[in-house]
């Protein structure tokens, strides 16, 4: 009887664990290939991919946003260090600002003092006849009076037309340009602005 009892225990045992696992490989879903899968095997295969899937994305996209905050701390690092030079040079910038109508009325007689430079200049041409001695040098200061004062009523001409040009009145800008344009005063600007 124990010899019975012996061989059942075996048998039983044996049936337990009958479960022999395929050589080929089939219904194993834990294999690179799988096949031979029954539908709920199948589907418990694509579920494990997709929620393999969406870990991959959900670290690519941790990855992701950790660059980024690296990235903004950066740039908030040097948002702060900009404004810091700033307000240093903001500090600088006052006094400079509280001298800027002193600095443009200079400017503006810079201009003008320009302005009568190039109005009283006399050409290679002018200065070579002088220099050579030709005798006309009386008709020539005459030429020369004339013409500069022409020059100083062109310039005049022309600083009106760009105010009234800056001002929207073109019809009458352009007839102070045409005028300035026809005693050669500054005929590229003028062209420009026709």
């Amino acid at each position: 009887m124990k010899k019975t009892i012996i061989y059942l225990s075996i048998g039983l045992s044996s049936l337990l664990y009958s479960y022999e696992p395929s050589v080929y490989g089939a219904g194993d879903i834990d294999s690179v290939n799988p096949y031979g899968l029954t539908k709920t095997e199948k589907k418990v295969l694509d579920n494990t991919k997709r929620v393999q899937r969406l870990y991959n994305r959900v670290k690519e996209q941790q990855l992701k946003i950790e660059g980024l905050t690296t990235i903004i701390e950066g740039q908030n690092k040097e948002i702060v260090s900009l404004k810091e030079e700033m307000k240093i040079l903001s500090n600088r910038v006052e006094p400079i600002k509280k001298d800027s109508n002193k600095t443009y009325s200079l400017l503006l007689k810079l201009g003008e003092m320009i302005d009568n430079i190039n109005n009283s200049y006399i050409s290679r041409d002018e200065l070579q006849n002088i220099l050579s001695g030709n005798g006309g040098q009386q008709n020539q200061n005459f030429n020369d009076s004339t013409n500069s004062s022409s020059q100083a009523n062109s310039s005049d001409i022309y600083r009106d037309a760009l105010a009234m040009f800056s001002n929207g009145n073109y019809s009458l800008a352009k007839k102070s340009f045409l005028e300035a344009l026809a005693d050669s005063y500054r005929p590229a600007s003028a062209n420009y602005y026709l």
